[in-house]
């Protein structure tokens, strides 16, 4: 969760010594590992354990949701076929998977109504959502879903808040809450890449980024961001 590089390496050879052991094909272990390998940044890999994972556990939703946002990660729309049927039959862990990967993107109109249904009502309020055609934006609801994710991964792991985890030697559960990046990270999942992005050195100053956007009509949005503090990040 933290992409702790010396953690995640040790997590990934643990995962992946353990493929040579009959104790790999459980249901946990698989989903450790596709997470594990989405954190870093090596989608093919995970996209084949996230297939063995969904073709053991056709009904798991845990399952369903990785298969399918790892195939939207590499742009392939299949993907969105079990990612649906995943929130449809998603219990409430799942579900807060699920939420952690939208509530950048959704409206809090849309985000109540998620909160308050279940089962095919749920995905039937995220097909809307992704159906509606942004005049700003091109291609089907499997593509918008697929730019999506491409966004979310890169806003994870370019623009995440780190922060200090003090366990000993209890490791502590995953509670995904979607906050996981500061506001570039929000403007990035919203916007896409920037067309220019530059910062100003100032001694003394505080760290800065500025981006520019260019808009079909010939105007832009600039966004200007400031870090005073690390634990909220660039706002």
């Amino acid at each position: 969760r933290y992409r702790h590089a010396v953690q995640l390496r040790a997590a990934l050879l643990a995962l992946r010594q353990a493929a040579e052991y009959p104790v790999s094909r459980r249901a946990d272990v698989r989903l450790a590992r596709v997470r594990a390998e989405l954190i870093a940044g090596v989608p093919d890999s995970a996209a084949s354990v996230a297939a063995l994972l969904l073709a053991a556990n056709p009904d798991d939703p845990a399952a369903l949701i990785e298969a399918g946002r790892t195939a939207l990660m590499q742009h392939d729309i299949r993907g969105a076929d079990a990612w649906y049927r995943g929130i449809a039959l998603a219990d409430s862990m799942t579900a807060r998977y699920y939420r952690a990967d939208l509530v950048l993107v959704l409206p809090d109109s849309m985000l109540r109504r998620f909160d308050a249904t279940t089962g095919e009502a749920r995905a039937g309020v995220l097909r809307r959502f992704f159906e509606v055609h942004d005049p700003g934006s091109m291609g089907t609801a499997g593509e918008r879903l697929a730019e999506h994710y491409q966004r979310l991964d890169r806003a994870r792991a370019n623009f995440v808040i780190h922060g200090d985890v003090y366990c000993a030697d209890v490791a502590l559960p995953f509670l995904p809450t979607g906050h996981e990046v500061d506001e570039r990270g929000l403007v990035w999942v919203l916007h896409g890449p920037p067309a220019n992005r530059t910062y100003l050195n100032l001694t003394g100053g505080p760290k800065n980024e500025s981006w520019q956007y260019r808009r079909p009509d010939g105007s832009e949005f600039l966004f200007h961001f400031v870090k005073i503090v690390d634990r909220i990040g660039y706002r």
